[in-house]
């Protein structure tokens, strides 16, 4: 993952920020309209996107408006590929 190999080894330039983050199970046509509204998926983007340049922190993975370990995120991203296998 990007992210997590940007949180070990950062660019050099300070302007630049990486994060990683999972919206969700969001209803959409993709997901037959079964999860959250598309606003509700679109939230922790935005609150990451509109973050001022002093709180920010690169390499790092979000969802809900909170950090969560790589691992967690690779467990999840599973989940989601079960299910949607199904």
């Amino acid at each position: 993952m990007l992210a997590r190999d940007l949180s070990i080894n950062p660019p050099d330039h300070k302007k630049f920020f990486v994060k990683c983050m999972c919206p969700g199970l969001t209803s959409t046509r993709m997901t037959s309209q079964v999860g959250h509204s598309p606003e509700e998926g679109a939230d922790t983007a935005v609150w990451l996107a509109l973050m001022p340049a002093s709180a920010c922190t690169t390499g790092k993975f979000f969802m809900k408006r909170q950090e969560k370990s790589t691992e967690y995120a690779e467990e999840l991203f599973e989940d989601l590929r079960s299910s949607l296998k199904t």
